[in-house]
């Protein structure tokens, strides 16, 4: 029993789950980095930042924002704070003039 503890104690780290849940973990320090900039701007009211499972784990962007120009200074943004893991960005432009009444 002790061999096998040892074994996957060894092995963990470097497999696909060890390797994404490190992954993950980083993302989710960045994001405590991060968020109170992307927070702090108007523009990015819809945003949210959280960690994601795809891809090994990666820190993912979602929500919405209002322009192209509002698209590009969030990817500068995140890109600009050397992320430690990939970036999915999984959020849309919705101009305001296409956005369903409430």
């Amino acid at each position: 029993m002790t061999i096998f503890a040892v074994a996957v104690a060894i092995y963990y780290p470097f497999s696909a789950g060890g390797s994404q849940s490190l992954n993950m973990r980083r993302a989710e320090r960045h994001i405590k980095a991060l968020a109170p900039q992307v927070n702090a701007d108007p523009r990015f009211a819809e945003v949210r930042l959280d960690s994601y499972t795809a891809q090994g784990g990666l820190l993912g962007v979602f929500g919405a924002v209002a322009t192209d120009g509002d698209a590009e200074a969030l990817r500068s943004l995140i890109r600009n704070s050397n992320p430690p893991v990939e970036v999915a960005f999984r959020f849309r432009v919705v101009s305001p003039a296409t956005r369903p009444q409430e």
